[in-house]
């Protein structure tokens, strides 16, 4: 009968424990970016509404390729599935990307219509509109009367 030592030659190698990521710094809707395209996540609602709107304004799905392997020509399969994200509240998001060109022009769209409209907000002196340069909407004039 033999007896087994103690020390460093009887024990197992210790293992090393896996690093810990709390769930609150996991950032589970950052995805990799993509140089030429604006990407964004687009909640798909029940009757796919949102997401079909923004495939009419030239949006597309981003989609992966399928991680299984053909067995017979070892080779990633081409089909590509939709990239999804649970988002809450059995909601699901569509990750959908855009050309930068065309998102620019519409972001440059979009800053026009808000100039348009804050326009409107700047206060008019007998019919005349009175335009600050320093990005203000108006004054105050005191005046002291003896």
């Amino acid at each position: 009968m033999t007896t087994k030592r103690s020390g460093a030659a009887g024990r197992a190698p210790k293992a090393t424990k896996p690093t810990r990521v709390p769930v609150s710094q996991q950032n589970k809707l950052n995805f990799d970016k993509r140089d030429g395209f604006h990407r964004r996540l687009v909640n798909d609602d029940a009757n796919g509404q949102n997401v079909q709107s923004f495939k009419e304004g030239g949006w597309k799905i981003v989609e992966k390729p399928n991680q299984d392997k053909s067995s017979a020509t070892n080779i990633e399969s081409q089909m590509g599935t939709q990239v999804r994200r649970s988002v809450g509240n059995n909601m699901k998001a569509v990750l959908m990307e855009i050309p930068d060109k065309l998102f620019n022009a519409d972001k440059k769209l979009k800053l026009k219509q808000i100039d348009n409209i804050e326009k409107g907000l700047l206060r008019t002196d007998r019919g005349k509109t009175v335009t600050h340069t320093d990005g203000t909407y108006g004054g105050v004039e005191i005046e002291r009367r003896r």
